[in-house]
């Protein structure tokens, strides 16, 4: 009954560890998201994939995106998409992945980065002041790493903070997390 009492115990120790665990790996998705829309993460790496993939993988690219380019996209895309589907001018998968013909098989990130690039290019005055009212009363936090929101303008403009500071010999060290 005793080994029966400590395993439980040790068992319980352990679901309560494993649970600690999972919660920060919640709180760690939230850490490298590169913007939170609504309470929801776009991730640092679907970012990074998306530029990547775009970048390589569309035979129309004059110039490289840059990823704070991509989460501006991916941010907007939340309202936009949406947006454009209830207006009856929906942009499909099939038509970002024409645009993204040297890529097999593009990821989700790539496919809505694209989709929101042609949707902004093909919607009516109606539609976009809809979305940009949306997006003016929106929860939206950007990972400074990507730049800063201008929530009046709706432009995302470069991080101006330092982020490094000389410490007493004049050697830059990071600044500490705000």
């Amino acid at each position: 009954m005793l080994a029966s009492k400590r395993v439980l115990t040790g068992t319980l120790a352990a679901v309560v560890a494993a649970t600690g665990l999972l919660a920060g790996c919640d709180q760690g998705s939230q850490s490298r998201a590169a913007a939170i829309v609504d309470g929801q993460p776009i991730l640092e790496s679907d970012v990074q994939t998306a530029a990547r993939e775009f970048n390589g993988g569309s035979s129309q690219v004059t110039q490289p995106v840059q990823p704070a380019n991509v989460v501006g996209l991916l941010t907007f895309g939340r309202y936009v998409l949406p947006a454009m589907q209830q207006s009856g001018k929906g942009i499909s998968d099939d038509a970002a992945k024409k645009i993204l013909d040297k890529v097999d098989n593009p990821s989700r990130p790539t496919i809505d980065f694209v989709r929101t690039a042609l949707a902004l290019n093909s919607m009516d005055p109606a539609t976009e002041q809809r979305v940009v009212q949306q997006l003016k009363q929106a929860d939206i936090e950007l990972n400074p790493r990507y730049g800063s929101l201008d929530r009046t303008t709706l432009q995302i403009g470069d991080e101006k903070r330092n982020w490094l500071v000389a410490d007493a010999a004049g050697a830059p060290t990071p600044s500490p997390t705000p």
